[in-house]
């Protein structure tokens, strides 16, 4: 009963059409052949999965036959516009397709530890099973990418301690802003790349961002409810922001070597 008006209003409209569930056979594969995509993805989990079901208890194949649903669901239906995002519940099959594989894989070890060459071949497993997750790992620990400057957490630690924690403000549209992840504010218009993927359309602010950089007016700002612009160099971004607006306009309050905050005035004067 209390979710029936989000649902009715909200929900259902972005779940029709094209937005989410829709029918659409064999996830995002279109370049390889059914099998060969999951054996080139999982690797030697994909090639063990029905001899580790045949080996397995009742219990774990009741258990795996929960992920083979999933599986079965994930293949022939998308449930949000971006197909990619089937993952998150292809994830959990393959967490029990792991699951599976490893018992049966452990259980063969501890039956045929005696023979010659068997730690060996177990280590080539462990090798192969593993290497991706390895190579991944590395990779991530000598990435130089960067997702937030230094400037841009000194603003964020200047709006918590001297925003009210319901302000608008309007910045760029980047996926890494500072205000909405770092600071938690309210922002006039958020990423695309969040938004569109959950069925909001949030294409009237997306298209009113640029103008009210290039072109703003005081009274639009005020209209429009927000309280503070955020200038850094992601706003400054293909636009040719009307600095002088804001300076002579509205009320400097930060400002570092990347980031100014400027206040805009109420009609009351507050």
């Amino acid at each position: 009963v209390l979710s029936a008006t989000k649902l009715f209003i909200f929900k259902f409209s972005q779940a029709s059409g094209d937005q989410f569930v829709r029918e659409h056979f064999n996830w995002i594969n279109e370049l390889y052949n059914y099998f060969w995509f999951y054996i080139k993805n999982l690797g030697l989990v994909y090639l063990l999965i029905i001899p580790a079901f045949l080996y397995a208890k009742k219990e774990l194949r009741r258990l795996y036959l929960c992920g083979v649903v999933i599986l079965v669901i994930c293949e022939w239906y998308l449930f949000q516009p971006n197909a990619y995002d089937n993952n998150k519940l292809l994830y959990i099959w393959h967490l029990l397709s792991c699951l599976l594989v490893a018992n049966y894989l452990v259980d063969m070890y501890r039956k045929l530890k005696e023979f010659n060459g068997t730690i060996f071949v177990a280590a080539m497993i462990l090798i192969v099973t593993n290497l991706g997750g390895v190579m991944t790992l590395s990779r991530e620990a000598n990435s130089k990418l960067q997702i937030f400057e230094k400037s841009s957490v000194e603003a964020a630690e200047f709006i918590k301690r001297s925003t009210p924690a319901d302000s608008l403000i309007l910045t760029s549209d980047n996926h890494n802003n500072a205000a909405a992840s770092l600071a938690g504010r309210n922002i006039f218009c958020g990423s695309g790349s969040y938004l569109f993927y959950h069925g909001i359309d949030y294409q009237k602010y997306y298209l009113q961002l640029t103008p009210l950089f290039e072109n703003p007016k005081l009274e639009t700002l005020q209209n429009l409810g927000i309280d503070y612009v955020y200038l850094s160099s992601y706003e400054f971004s293909g636009r040719n922001v009307d600095v002088d607006f804001f300076n002579d306009n509205l009320t400097l309050i930060y400002e570092n070597d990347d980031v100014k905050i400027f206040k805009v005035q109420k009609n009351n004067g507050l």
